[in-house]
C-alpha cells in the first residue's frame, strides 16, 4: 500500500487590524475569487499523448514557514504578500513592452504615480489550490506603494505533502499537414465576444480625476463640450457622432454622401480650428468660465489640436499654417457634364492624445486629403471616410512590433501576430531569422484587403486586420492596367503576372509565419507556425496558363485565383496558474480558382483586367478534454543474482541433483527462516 504524507498548518486568515504598514499610507486591497480545483480524473480520450503537452507539478512547499503542532495551539505568523501576479512572472494584461498599460496593476513598467490614472484591475484568469497554504500570497492585490503584511492565523492548511506529481493532458501540439487541419474543422463553432459597457457622466466635473474611461471634454466656441468623432448606424453613412472616453482607441469608418463645401466634416478645419481640449478637469478654473466662454485659459489647461497634413502613401506628415488653403474644401461644377470637382476633402482623421499620468500634455491630428470628382442630379456618390482616435504616453513611440495581442494566449479581438521568415548569412554559414519592420503594421499583423467602395484596397492606411475570434467573409472588386509593351502578346505571361498581383494583394508568401500565442517572441523560432498551404504560391503560378485571340481582341485565363480560405484553429490550454489561453496550433490556406477573359486594347498595348475577390476567415476551437493525471508509482524489477540457486547442481540427464551437504545446510536455513517468520506473526 502507497502510504503519503501531507503536512498541515493553520490557514492564513486575514484580519483588518492585523496589517502591519512601513508607512502611513490608505492601502487598497482587492479579493479575488478563487475557484476550487476538482480533484476528478475525467475518463480517456481518444487523442494519443503525442497531441497532448504535460506540465509537472512538483511537490509544494511553503518557505519561511513553520508548522504548528496539535498541542502547540494557534500562534501567529507574519509573512510578506508577494504582489508579482504569478510564480512564473507573467502578467497576462501587459501587452506593450517597456511602457505601462492602462488598468494593468500587474505591469512592471507602471510606476505608483502612472496607477493614479487606473480606474480598476484587469482581472487574470488564474487558478490556485486553495489546500495550500502559498495561494494566500497571490489572492489580494497590493496596489500601493506602502509594503504591507497580514497576520496568519486560523484553519488548518497543507504546507508540504510528498504526493506524487500531477501533470495535465491537454491538446498542445501544432498541425502538421493540411489535411489534419481540415480535419478539425469538422462541427465546430466559433465563439462569441463579450461586450462591456462603461459607465459614462454627461455633465461636466471639475472634481473628476484624470482617468481611464472618462470623457474627454473641448472647449469650443459653444461651450464645454464632450468630444466625439462620426461614426455609423445601421448603414454605412455617417449619421451620428461616439464620444470618446480617455485613453480607450477608437477607429470607426463610415461614408459621406454630401459631397460640397456645406459639410463640415469634409474639411481639416472642423477637427482642428478653434478647439481646445482640457487637459484634465481638476485643472480648470471655473471662475473665468463666464456665459459659455473661457477667459484666459492656461495653455496647459486648454491644450490647442495641432493639426498635420500626411502623404498617404509615403506617411510624411508636415504642418499646417494658420491660413494654409488645404484645411478647406474648394467645389467647382462642371454644368453640361452634372460632375462636381472637389479638392482638400479629408480621407483620414486620426488624433493622438499624449498624456502623463496627471493628465493630457499634446494633441496632434493627422490627416489624409483627397480630390474627387462626384455626379450631382444623378447617382448619389459615397465617399468614405476613417476616423482614429490613439493614446500614447508621453515618452511611448510608435513601434507595432512590441505590441501584443495576450500575454500569452490570445485575446478575444486582437490582431493575429504576423512575420517573416528569412534567410541570412552565406552559402555555406545560411541561418534563419524572424523579421518584423517594427513601422509598419501589414507585416506585424494579419490583415485582407478592405472593401472601400466596392474596390479592393490593400496598403498601411487601408487594410481589414484578421481579430482573434471574428469570422470575416468579405467581397470586393479588384481591376488593374496590365502593360504589354510593344513585344507579341503573351497569354500566359500576362495571366500569370495578373496571378502575381492577385496573390500580392492578400500578401500570400510562402515565409510568411502565424504567432502561436499573443507574445509570439520574434528572437523565438518555436513560437511561430509555418502557414499550411493545400497548394504553394509557386504551383499557383505555374498552373496559370493564358491564350491571346488577336482577331477578338481577348486575353483568355485559367486558374486564376478568385477566392482566398483562411482556417484558424486554436485551442485553449493551461500554462502553470494561468487557466485557458488561447494558442493557435495552426493556420492554413486554400484556394479556389476560375477561368476568366479580358480585353486587350491595343491603342495603349496594355490589358485591363477586373473580377470580384472573395476572403473568408473562419477560426476553428479544437480544444481538447483535458485530464489531470498524477504520476504512476516506480516499478521494482527484481533480479536475483546469477549464483542464487548455487547448491543446485544440473545433471546431464536435464534434471537438478543436490548435494547431502548442501542440502542439509539448506533445510537447516529454511526452518530457521519459518520459525522467524511464524514469531513476527
Amino acid at each position: 500500500m502507497e502510504i503519503y504524507v501531507v503536512v498541515v498548518m493553520l490557514l492564513l486568515s486575514v484580519h483588518q487590524n492585523g496589517i502591519t504598514q512601513s508607512i502611513t499610507e490608505p492601502t487598497t486591497t482587492t479579493q479575488l475569487s478563487i475557484a476550487a480545483v476538482s480533484e476528478e480524473i475525467d475518463s480517456e480520450s481518444n487523442f494519443t499523448t503525442d497531441d497532448y503537452l504535460s506540465f509537472e507539478t512538483n511537490s509544494t512547499e511553503v518557505p519561511n514557514s513553520t508548522s504548528v503542532g496539535p498541542t502547540e495551539g494557534a500562534k501567529a505568523q507574519s509573512t510578506q504578500l508577494n504582489t508579482k501576479s504569478s510564480k512564473s512572472n507573467l502578467c497576462t494584461c501587459n501587452l506593450q513592452r517597456n511602457f505601462c498599460d492602462i488598468n494593468c496593476c500587474c505591469d512592471e513598467d507602471c510606476s505608483f504615480n502612472d496607477k493614479q490614472v487606473f480606474s480598476y484591475c484587469q482581472p487574470e484568469n488564474r487558478h490556485y489550490d486553495t489546500r495550500y497554504c502559498d495561494y494566500m500570497k497571490y489572492i489580494y492585490i497590493n496596489n500601493t506603494s506602502v509594503e504591507w503584511h497580514v497576520n496568519q492565523n486560523g484553519l488548518f492548511c497543507i504546507i508540504k505533502s510528498n504526493l506524487p506529481p500531477s501533470y495535465i493532458l491537454q491538446r498542445k501540439q501544432p498541425l502538421k499537414t493540411f489535411d489534419d487541419a481540415q480535419s478539425e474543422k469538422i462541427n465546430k463553432f466559433s465563439f462569441q465576444n463579450h461586450a462591456t459597457s462603461i459607465d459614462q457622466r454627461h455633465e461636466f466635473d471639475r472634481n473628476e480625476k484624470f482617468r481611464y474611461g472618462n470623457s474627454i471634454w473641448l472647449v469650443r466656441k459653444n461651450g464645454i463640450v464632450k468630444f466625439q468623432v462620426p461614426n455609423k448606424f445601421i448603414t454605412n453613412r455617417c449619421i451620428l457622432e461616439e464620444d470618446v472616453l480617455a485613453m480607450k482607441n477608437v477607429e470607426n469608418v463610415c461614408t459621406q454622401t454630401d459631397i460640397s463645401e456645406e459639410n463640415p466634416y469634409l474639411s481639416l478645419k472642423t477637427f482642428s480650428e478653434h478647439i481646445y481640449v482640457i487637459s484634465a478637469p481638476n485643472l480648470v478654473n471655473m471662475s473665468k468660465y463666464k456665459h459659455g466662454i473661457f477667459e484666459d485659459c492656461p495653455r496647459n489647461v486648454c491644450l490647442p489640436i495641432v493639426p498635420k497634413i500626411c502623404d498617404a502613401l509615403s506617411n510624411v506628415c508636415v504642418d499646417v499654417a494658420k491660413n494654409d488653403s488645404r484645411a478647406a474644401v474648394k467645389c467647382s461644377f462642371r454644368l453640361r457634364e452634372y460632375k462636381n470637382d472637389c479638392v482638400n476633402i479629408v480621407k483620414t482623421i486620426e488624433y493622438n492624445f499624449y498624456h502623463g499620468n496627471a493628465g493630457f500634455s499634446n494633441v496632434v491630428v493627422l490627416a489624409t486629403l483627397e480630390n474627387i470628382t462626384s455626379s450631382f442630379g444623378r447617382k448619389e456618390t459615397e465617399f468614405t471616410q476613417k476616423f482614429s482616435v490613439n493614446f500614447w504616453w508621453n515618452n511611448q513611440t510608435s513601434n507595432f512590433s512590441e505590441n501584443l495581442s495576450g500575454n500569452p494566449g490570445y485575446l478575444i479581438g486582437k490582431p493575429i501576430l504576423t512575420a517573416k521568415l528569412v534567410n541570412v548569412g552565406n552559402k555555406t554559414n545560411v541561418s534563419l531569422k524572424i523579421k518584423r519592420n517594427p513601422l509598419k503594421f501589414t507585416e506585424n499583423f494579419l490583415t485582407i484587403p478592405e472593401n472601400e467602395l466596392g474596390d479592393c484596397v490593400s496598403s498601411e492606411k487601408a487594410h481589414l486586420a484578421v481579430e482573434f475570434g471574428y469570422n470575416l467573409l468579405t467581397k470586393c472588386r479588384f481591376w488593374q492596367n496590365i502593360p504589354t509593351g510593344n513585344r507579341t502578346v503573351n497569354g500566359t505571361e500576362i495571366c500569370r503576372k495578373i496571378q502575381k498581383s492577385i496573390l500580392d494583394l492578400w500578401s500570400v508568401y510562402e515565409n510568411r509565419i502565424i504567432g502561436s500565442f499573443g507574445n509570439a517572441n520574434a528572437n523565438v523560432l518555436s513560437d511561430w507556425l509555418k502557414i499550411l498551404l493545400k497548394v504553394r504560391p509557386d504551383s499557383v503560378m505555374n498552373k496559370t496558363f493564358g491564350s491571346f485571340n488577336g482577331k477578338s481582341g481577348h486575353v483568355f485565363c485559367s486558374g486564376l485565383v478568385s477566392h482566398l480560405i483562411i482556417d484558424i484553429y486554436h485551442s485553449k490550454i493551461d500554462i502553470d496558474e494561468l487557466m485557458n489561453q488561447e494558442k493557435i496550433l495552426g493556420v492554413s490556406y486554400s484556394f479556389d480558382t476560375v477561368n476568366k477573359s479580358f480585353t486587350f486594347h491595343n491603342h495603349t498595348r496594355s490589358v485591363f483586367f477586373e473580377m470580384d475577390l472573395k476572403t473568408s476567415v473562419v477560426f476553428y476551437d479544437i480544444s481538447g478534454q483535458k485530464h489531470k493525471k498524477m504520476v504512476d508509482s516506480p516499478t521494482v524489477n527484481i533480479k536475483l543474482p546469477h549464483d542464487f540457486f548455487y547448491p543446485f547442481i544440473k545433471v546431464d540427464n536435464g534434471v537438478f541433483r543436490m548435494k547431502s551437504t548442501y542440502m542439509m545446510w539448506f533445510n537447516i536455513v529454511f526452518l530457521l527462516g519459518c520459525q522467524v517468520l511464524i514469531n513476527d506473526i
